[in-house]
């Protein structure tokens, strides 16, 4: 087991969505808009967000992700604030240990079943620290939100923060 905190190198990069939007998408994350059916968002919001000025709001069915370059067998301190205010609510942190393009076993940094609703923010992961896989070059956070887009809804997402547990 894995017993410590971040030692403070932060290797998410953007993890408080603080820079402008390029193409309707944070820096350094990718939006799934791959369907012309439902249109598909991320927005810069400044109000709510946990920390700093701005969050992201991702609205429609999609989700955003990030891939993070990590050294297997190592230990990562793990942070993922979200906040689903409305009560129908459905949504997932589906990230994600790989080795290049290979999806390695991931069960305890994903959601297990549908999220739902939350009281203003909530860290996903606690602050749990975690091993990645020893093969594990990269680790993906994503988050999906299921909900149809309604404009002015969906989830926010703030504070995605990944440091290396020396």
């Amino acid at each position: 087991p894995c017993n410590g905190t971040g030692n403070g190198i932060e290797l998410a990069n953007n993890g408080s969505f603080e820079e402008s939007f390029i193409n309707n998408a944070p820096p350094h994350w990718t939006l799934d808009a791959s369907s012309k059916e439902n249109p598909k968002t991320a927005h810069a919001v400044s109000t709510p967000v946990h920390s700093g000025n701005q969050a992201v709001l991702i609205e429609g069915k999609t989700y955003i992700y990030q891939d993070i370059p990590i050294t297997g067998g190592n230990c990562y301190q793990l942070h993922l604030f979200v906040n689903a205010p409305n009560s129908d609510a459905k949504w997932k942190c589906y990230s994600t240990w790989y080795k290049g393009s290979t999806k390695l076993s991931s069960s305890l940094i994903q959601s297990n079943d549908y999220e739902s609703t939350t009281d203003g923010y909530i860290d996903f992961y606690n602050g749990q620290v975690f091993r990645a896989p020893a093969e594990a070059t990269k680790l993906r956070i994503e988050i999906r939100n299921y909900n149809d887009p309604i404009p002015g809804e969906g989830i926010y997402i703030d504070h995605v923060s990944v440091q290396a547990v020396d």
